[in-house]
């Protein structure tokens, strides 16, 4: 386990976590007992406190995830404003519903929703980093590590657009396309 240069997420390694969960904690201190918890977060374990599982989710920057940001930034790009999927994306976009997972690499920014009606505003924007990362001009974790739907960590394996679309999406033909 080591952290990350610039930000306080910790790069994570699930082989390095491997210690039993104790039966007993009478006369364990907090912090031990959230050590020991640490340890046992990857396979998923029970709360020794309220009995709910817990558990780090794996989980990986997949084709649709980035062919999505490519189309919002391009979006973006036209328009200059935020952007509402639901209104104007192509099929691939909206069927594979993978915007809101790019909030977990700050790829992208949701608008503050001002409608109570509504669970979110429905707007969304890609960052300078989301915006980089879809020109293919930088790497990203493959994977993020999640507990409570909260980035704890991030891989040390890294990736770039075009690697990460794999064979599913075409690169240039994304980039040339709105």
């Amino acid at each position: 386990m080591s952290t990350n240069a610039g930000d306080n997420k910790i790069i994570l390694d699930e082989t390095e976590m491997d210690v039993s969960l104790p039966k007993n904690f009478r006369g364990w201190t907090i912090e031990e007992v959230r050590r020991v918890m640490q340890d046992k977060l990857f396979k998923g374990t029970n709360c020794p406190c309220c009995g709910q599982h817990a558990k780090i989710y794996k989980r990986r920057l997949n084709s649709g995830m980035v062919a999505s940001l490519i189309w919002l930034v391009l979006k973006y790009e036209e328009t200059g404003d935020w952007v509402e999927p639901q209104k104007t994306a192509p099929r691939y976009v909206l069927a594979n519903r993978e915007m809101g997972k790019l909030l977990h690499w700050s790829l992208v920014d949701i608008k503050e929703n001002d409608d109570t009606s509504r669970r979110t505003s429905g707007l969304w924007m890609p960052t300078p980093l989301g915006v980089d990362f879809a020109k293919n001009n930088v790497f990203i974790s493959t994977y993020v590590y999640l507990y409570t739907n909260d980035v704890v960590g991030f891989s040390q394996i890294t990736t770039n657009a075009r690697e990460a679309l794999g064979k599913k999406f075409n690169y240039d033909e994304l980039m040339n396309n709105i």
